[in-house]
Order: structure tokens, then sequence, then C-alpha cells
């Protein structure tokens, strides 16, 4: 029972946290290369709401895997292909960010508890920093489905801007069906193993950039 309502603050912390930021991402490097839609639709924010997709939503709590909206004009760059890949691209690297930030402050928050021995006791004190601990790897799970290399995934987008234009309409044409397959090999379970290990693979990387708060941790401890 613990667990379940672990699992289900996790996942609307979430909701509130990492979907906005994705989508966050994609309205602003869009803006940045010159599409005004996102801006204009008052979606060029960290707000929630201007992001939440019903089922996206819905999705997100109870399978942990979800998205948001942001709506893009890629008329409006001047190179459409590469502005489609980078546009594509934030959203994930948006994630990795966040998570990289909750890590740090895990890191900090831990060590402020062996300094504040009174920390260790607080039952909600270390509640939070499993939370945290918990929402950064979410973060990268997020960042690394989107990067899978079929539509509609970021990854497809970013996949087109370097494979000839006949491949990836091909795809397109099939977009439904890959879709569905491959929501299905999410649900149940057959992603699972590749996704975890980019996602511990990543969660170690960004362990390591922040690495300085460990020595300063030992210096003091």
């Amino acid at each position: 029972m613990q667990q379940l309502l672990v699992t289900v603050i996790v996942r609307v912390i979430a909701l509130f946290t990492v979907i906005p930021v994705h989508e966050f991402g994609h309205a602003l490097v869009s803006y940045k290369l010159g599409d005004p839609t996102a801006k204009n639709q008052g979606r060029l924010t960290l707000n929630p709401i201007a992001h939440l997709d019903p089922l996206g939503s819905l999705c997100m709590l109870l399978t942990g895997i979800g998205w948001g909206k942001t709506p893009i004009n890629p008329y409006f760059y001047r190179n459409q292909k590469k502005g489609l890949a980078l546009t594509a691209l934030a959203g994930p690297m948006a994630n990795v960010l966040l998570a990289l930030v909750l890590i740090a402050l895990v890191k900090v928050m831990s060590l402020v508890a062996l300094l504040v021995p009174a920390l260790l006791g607080s039952a909600f004190y270390l509640f939070l920093i499993q939370m945290l601990g918990l929402i950064a790897q979410i973060n990268i799970s997020i960042a690394v489905i989107n990067l899978l290399p079929v539509p509609p995934f970021d990854g497809f987008r970013i996949l087109a801007f370097f494979v000839p234009a006949h491949v990836t309409y091909k795809l397109q044409e099939y977009q439904t069906y890959i879709s569905l397959a491959v929501l299905m090999l999410l649900l149940l379970g057959f992603l699972d193993w590749p996704i975890q290990f980019l996602t511990g693979f990543i969660y170690k990387g960004l362990g390591f950039l922040t690495g300085f708060i460990d020595l300063i941790a030992r210096a003091i401890v």
C-alpha cells in the first residue's frame, strides 16, 4: 500500500513537472527559431495547464508514460528540416537538464542531512529526497522514450534530419500502426529493459557531472 501511494504521488508530481518542462522545451526552441505559434497561444510557459493533454495525462497517471501538447509551425523556420529536429530534441534535453538539477539537489539535501543529524530522523525529509530521485528517473525515462526514432516520437523528427525524405514519408504512411505497436510494447513491458538500461546509463552520467558535490561531502564529513 505504501509503495502504491509513493507511485501515485510521484506520477502526479511528474504530470505537473516533467510533461510541462518537456513541452516548454519544444515551445522555447521553436520560438527562438522564429515560430510564434506556441507563444501566441499562451504556451511559452511552464504552467502545466497550458501543456497538459487529457489522454496523455491519464496515461501518465495510470502507466507512468504520458505526453502533452505544443503547437509548432515549421513554415516559420528558415530550414524546416533542421528546425524540426532541433525543436524535437529540445523536449528530451529539457527533461535531462531537469534531472541534472534534481540529482544535484538530492546530493545537496543528503549532505545537509549528514550535517544536521535531526534530519536523518525526519521521515518527511527522507521521503522528499526519495521523491526527487524518482522524479529525476522519470525525467530521464521520458527523454529516452521520446528519442525512439519512430513516429510520433521526437526521435523520428530527429531521424528525419539524417535520412532521405522518402524514408520518412514511408514511415509516416504507417504512423498509426507503428504508434500503436510501440505503445503496446511499452505497456506490455517488452521495452522495459532497454529503457531502464539507457535511463540508468544517463543517470550515472548525470551523477558523474554532479560528482563535485560528492567531493565536497567527503571533504566536510
